[in-house]
Formats: C-alpha cells, structure tokens, sequence
C-alpha cells in the first residue's frame, strides 16, 4: 500500500499546476461533506503549523543565540506565551527547547565562539 501511494504523489507531482489544481478541485467534488470537511482542516491545519513551527523554532534558536544559559524550560515557557499555545503544549515545547538548545550549542562548538552574552539576563 505505501509504494501505491508514494507511485500517487509522484504522478501527482509530475502534473503541472493547471493539472493538479483540478485533480484536487475533481477530489473535492466527489468527496461528502464532512470528508471534504475533514480534509480541509487537516490540510489547513498542516499548513498553519509548519509555518508556525518555523517562526517558533527560529525565535527559541534567536533566544539561546542570545541568552545561552537559560533554560530550555524557561524559553518553552516564553515561548507558550508568546506565541500563546495551549499549556497542554508544555511537555512537547520544554523538549523542543532541549533540542534546540543542542543544535545552538553544536553550532557554537564548530564555529569555535561563544554565545553572546548579554547585559540584561532575566534570571
């Protein structure tokens, strides 16, 4: 089944723009109202998170680049509340503030710098 759907999205890819416009406005046409429903927010919804986890992940990357010895739960904190996530998001946001914390440090060892450190630490 996973080769018949990775060989579907190559077709798909292959079309031009004009082509799979109507593949995909033919899909939604068939499609019952709440399948149509359904497929236009995870769509939607794809499409909003990726954007959001960019703009996300390029702030806490900002944040460390900046303030490297805070802590990845306190810049998961500011960052549910800036971005103003559910508090359900804490466990996931402290582990990606971890990770990225990790790259920002791993960019720092190979360019052989130190973070930099400012004047006005929020501790």
């Amino acid at each position: 089944m996973e080769t018949t759907i990775t060989q579907l999205i190559n077709i798909l890819l292959s079309l031009n723009r004009a082509d799979r416009k109507k593949v995909i406005a033919g899909l939604f046409k068939e499609l019952s109202d709440e399948e149509r429903k359904q497929l236009y927010n995870v769509v939607t919804l794809y499409l909003i998170k990726h954007s959001r986890w960019i703009k996300i992940d390029n702030w806490m990357e900002k944040t460390f680049s900046r303030h490297f010895e805070w802590t990845p739960y306190k810049v998961a904190m500011m960052a549910l509340n800036y971005f103003k996530l559910s508090p359900k998001m804490k466990p996931f946001m402290i582990k990606h503030a971890q990770r990225v914390k990790k790259r920002v440090n791993y960019h720092i060892k190979k360019s052989n710098t130190k973070p930099n450190k400012s004047l006005k630490c929020l501790k």
